[in-house]
């Protein structure tokens, strides 16, 4: 049935967690380290997101002006310098949790990682650079009104958490100009601080860059409230919703359709349900795809969506369709769902989508950026590795029993929220 070659062996995974050790000041460091990789990867993690901001678009803002300047260093010193030293800096935010990831040769970082080191201590936010990001947004949310994928988002996330929970909150047009530039100072000088962060450092390091790391980001550790409803599922129990939403420039129309999953993540059958989605809509030949692509020609792509989320996960079926077809689409996902709960998977099929599982789990593993920036996701999320283990154990042990019965409890068409956004 699974291929064991694709099964990670034990030193594979004790590879996957970092070694973990402390700055002086006692700011958690997390340590992947490589011989055969120049680049140092540079994950700066402020356990604060979208979550705790006072307005929205605050933490987002905050976020894209980190590293701007300081007293220190002016916007255009620390531009040039990045740029001439080759740096790239990624930034990705979450409901719970801030990252700054900076990429830079070894050799440069005796340079790079004192200038971080002041831009994080002591962040100037400038009016002009302020001015120029709500710009940006206020056009991102005016466009985003006319985009059928991400009002469907919106409004899914809405119907499934409420108005009231971090996860069912999104911003509007006019939510910029409710926005001052001291909320952004106020949230970064509270959350985007040195004292609240956890580093992670991969690449080919030495102890001269451990050192280095010590002396630019020494600062005492601070303590801030925990994430709001961090163990909390839904707010909203699950029950048949439909919500429709015409939008009649749409030359297409959204549809989402799913649902919380009322079992955890370290739950044995939490991975079972994720096979079980693998088989529904996660490959270019799951059943949704083979039927409603292949077959019917109603779509160019449709996916299934598991999201894990610190304290919550979701379970989505995702696509876009041509308007004259919404009610035809709607029918054969539902009738794919029920096959699924009434029918035991073939063998040939349920090992197809195992050895599939388990070579794109190898892939997401295979190098060290990767690993940490797993790692990084797993902090965001709350998760640890017996999720893993509970994983690959599925994967070796998983039976078409099995399968329908999870189906049968997890997918039941009462509990799904439908969310259909188009002309």
């Amino acid at each position: 049935m699974l291929d064991q070659r694709l099964l990670p062996s034990e030193s594979d995974l004790s590879g996957l967690e970092p070694k973990q050790t402390n700055l002086a000041c006692g700011t958690p460091l997390y340590l992947f380290h490589s011989r055969t990789v120049d680049i140092l990867k540079l994950d700066i993690v402020f356990d604060a997101g979208s979550g705790v901001q006072p307005k929205p678009l605050c933490a987002g803002i905050a976020r894209d002006m980190l590293l701007d300047a300081s007293p220190n260093y002016p916007a255009e010193q620390v531009a040039e310098t990045l740029d001439r030293l080759g740096v790239v800096v990624d930034r990705y935010s979450s409901v719970s949790s801030t990252k700054v990831s900076v990429y830079a040769l070894k050799r440069h970082v005796s340079r790079l990682y004192p200038l971080l080191g002041d831009l994080l201590r002591e962040p100037l936010f400038g009016s002009n650079e302020y001015d120029i990001l709500i710009a940006k947004r206020r056009q991102t949310l005016l466009t985003d009104q006319l985009k059928t994928a991400a009002v469907a988002r919106n409004l899914f996330y809405q119907s499934l958490y409420g108005p009231d929970h971090p996860y069912g909150r999104f911003a509007v047009p006019g939510d910029e100009q409710r926005l001052s530039i001291e909320d952004v100072r106020s949230f970064a000088h509270r959350w985007y601080r040195l004292g609240n962060v956890s580093l992670v450092l991969s690449g080919n390091y030495d102890d001269e860059t451990l050192k280095l790391l010590d002396s630019c980001f020494a600062t005492p550790t601070i303590t801030n409230p925990q994430f709001p409803f961090a163990k909390s599922q839904s707010l909203v129990p699950n029950s048949r919703l439909q919500i429709r939403k015409s939008i009649e420039s749409s030359v297409q129309t959204t549809l989402r359709i799913g649902r919380t999953v009322p079992i955890a993540w370290d739950d044995p059958d939490y991975p079972v349900f994720l096979i079980l989605s693998t088989i529904l809509g996660g490959y270019f030949g799951s059943r949704l795809m083979s039927n409603i692509r292949e077959k019917k020609g109603y779509t160019y792509g449709i996916n299934t969506v598991n999201n894990i989320m610190r304290g919550s996960s979701l379970f989505c079926i995702v696509t876009d369709v041509a308007n004259t077809v919404v009610d035809q689409a709607c029918a054969e996902i539902y009738n794919e769902i029920g096959v699924l709960r009434s029918e035991p998977v073939p063998i040939d099929e349920l090992s197809l989508v195992c050895n599939y599982m388990a070579g794109d789990f190898l892939r997401s593993v295979d190098g060290i950026f990767e690993r940490s920036e797993r790692f990084c996701n797993m902090m965001d999320t709350n998760i640890d590795e017996q999720f893993t283990c509970n994983f690959l154990d599925a994967l070796r042990t998983v039976t078409p029993e099995k399968l329908t019965a999870v189906a049968s409890r997890l997918l039941n068409p009462a509990d799904l929220t439908e969310v259909i956004v188009g002309a």
